[in-house]
C-alpha cells in the first residue's frame, strides 16, 4: 500500500508497534493518520494519548473497507472530540475511487455516535489531499464544530440508512 509512506505524519508503525512521527508532509503538523486493525485492544489507548500529546487538532482515521473502526476505538474518539479533537473516518478501499457511501452497521453507527465523521467522497487514495485541506482549515483558525463542517463541505458524509 505505501500509505505509511506518502501520507502520515503521525502514524502507527505496525513492525515497531508505537507511534513515529514522519515529515513526508511537512506542511501538515496538526493532523494525525492511524490506520486501524484487528487486534487494536492493547495498542489503541497508548496510540491516542501519543496523539493528543503530540497536540494534534484533528485524527484521520484509516477504517476497513466500509469505514467501519474497531469498537475498542469508540470510548477513545469519544474522549477526542469532547475536547475538541477532530475524528475522521475513510475508506481503507484502493480499489474504488468513493468513500464511505453507507452507515449500515453497528461499528459504523458506533464510531458516529461517539464523535466520528465518516468521509464520503474520498478514500485512501486521497489520503494526502485530505490531510493537506484539513491542515489548511485549521490554518484557517478552524477548530471542533467549524472544522467539521468545512471537512465535510469539501468530502461529504454518509447518511445513516436504516
Amino acid at each position: 500500500l505505501g500509505l505509511l509512506e506518502i501520507c502520515p505524519i503521525f502514524c502507527y508503525n505496525l513492525l515497531m508497534a508505537e507511534a513515529v512521527v514522519s515529515t513526508e508532509i511537512p506542511q501538515v503538523r496538526d493532523v494525525a493518520l492511524l490506520k486501524v486493525h484487528p487486534g487494536m485492544e492493547t495498542t489503541a489507548r497508548g496510540l491516542f494519548q501519543a496523539i493528543k500529546k503530540a497536540n494534534q487538532k484533528a485524527l484521520v482515521l484509516l477504517g476497513y473497507a466500509s469505514g467501519a473502526t474497531p469498537t475498542i476505538l469508540d470510548p477513545l474518539i469519544r474522549e477526542f472530540t469532547e475536547q475538541g479533537i477532530s475524528v475522521f473516518v475513510l475508506s481503507n478501499n484502493p480499489g474504488e475511487n468513493k468513500g464511505i457511501q453507507t452507515i449500515k452497521y453497528g461499528p459504523q453507527r458506533d464510531s458516529i455516535t461517539a464523535g466520528a465523521i465518516p468521509l464520503s467522497n474520498v478514500n485512501v487514495n486521497n489520503a494526502e489531499e485530505v490531510l493537506l485541506t484539513i491542515q489548511a482549515e485549521i490554518d484557517e483558525g478552524k477548530t471542533g464544530r467549524e472544522l467539521n463542517e468545512a471537512v465535510i463541505a469539501k468530502f461529504g458524509t454518509p447518511m445513516p440508512t436504516k
